[in-house]
């Protein structure tokens, strides 16, 4: 999830906005009444359209409403649901996280779930490892999709040819062999770390963009790649185990606790930023400063908790003022920001 949808459901006002946002299942005998639930969540919304909206208003987003439920996978599903509907777009966004129900007729689109899920949507690599054989996966949120390349997967080849054994002296007639199997022991841990070098080295050509990496492998395996890798800065995550054999929606399920996990430790320390900035004249927390500071173009990091609200103030407006002048929106869980107030802003100038 890019911020192109979050922006365009910011920018979408002054016309019926209609948001449905109902919570799911991912687990089959869970997910049977999901089908059910929304069926009468958007029953409940067509009955909120009758009461708020003119007849043909009314006909032109019922219409559009039935085609985008239409294409709801109910065999797929995750912990939440959003459909978003105005005469002007149809948006249907899936969540990895647990919602509420809500149900919101206005002006402008109720956007928090939205929000916090661009906010968990950092773009990562998992690089999965073994002795024989390694794969690349390119990941947001939950979802995977294996790279394919002139160096990915990479299957290990063995490039090391061994003598034979020679025949062991009478005096020791195990000595020999014990000591051709020690020297074949290290020169198979030399090659795999030789090996590792070398898919070091593509990841470094498949991901130049200085995204997360997660490295899931078997311990020993794990230890190998630590020791060559020149990524260790960019990896944030380590998972112990073999998962060759598992699915790309498998895999990205692994991966998502711990990006989020990551994620929140990059907020935690932007929080720290913006403490250190407010002594140096750019941390900013009185929200009619923010909206002017936004207006100039001097709000480099617009920080908010998710379901952050102002009554006084369009949102809406001072989130796209930030976008229009190439600002970061950061949206992060609730009470990440203590004391401070729920929406803070790092300044440019």
């Amino acid at each position: 999830m890019n911020t192109d949808v979050f922006q365009q459901l910011l920018r979408t006002r002054g016309e019926t906005c209609l948001s449905i946002v109902v919570p799911t299942h991912e687990v089959s005998r869970e997910r049977r009444n999901d089908k059910i639930e929304i069926k009468n969540a958007i029953h409940k919304a067509k009955e909120k359209l009758a009461l708020h909206t003119h007849a043909g208003e009314y006909k032109h987003l019922w219409d559009k409403l039935d085609e985008l439920s239409a294409t709801i996978d109910y065999l797929h599903n995750d912990k939440g649901l959003a459909l978003y509907i105005s005469p002007s777009l149809a948006v249907k966004v899936i969540f990895p996280f647990e919602v509420e129900e809500k149900i919101v007729i206005d002006d402008q689109f109720e956007w928090s779930e939205l929000a916090y899920l661009v906010g968990l949507s950092l773009p990562y690599h998992l690089l999965l490892l073994s002795e024989k054989k390694v794969r690349l996966f390119s990941g947001q949120l939950n979802q995977l999709k294996e790279v394919h390349s002139s160096d990915f997967p990479d299957v290990f080849a063995e490039t090391h040819e061994y003598a034979k054994p020679g025949r062991a002296s009478s005096y020791a007639p195990q000595a020999n062999v014990k000591g051709f199997e020690k020297d074949k022991s290290v020169m198979e841990e030399i090659r795999i770390h030789d090996y590792f070098r070398v898919v070091d080295q593509h990841l470094h050509k498949e991901s130049h963009d200085q995204s997360p990496i997660i490295v899931a492998a078997p311990i020993e395996e794990l230890g190998i790649y630590d020791q060559v890798t020149h990524h260790k800065e960019r990896i944030v995550a380590h998972i112990h185990g073999n998962y060759t054999h598992k699915s790309e929606g498998e895999l990205g399920e692994l991966c998502f606790p711990h990006m989020v996990d990551h994620i929140t430790r990059l907020n935690e320390q932007r929080v720290k930023d913006f403490t250190e900035a407010i002594g140096y004249g750019k941390g900013m927390q009185d929200i009619r400063e923010i909206v002017k500071a936004a207006r100039e173009g001097r709000v480099r990091s617009l920080l908010m908790e998710q379901n952050y609200h102002n009554r006084d103030y369009d949102i809406n407006e001072l989130l796209c003022d930030v976008y229009d002048h190439k600002g970061e929106v950061v949206v992060m869980q609730q009470h990440t920001l203590g004391s401070l107030p729920g929406l803070v802003a790092l300044l440019r100038y």
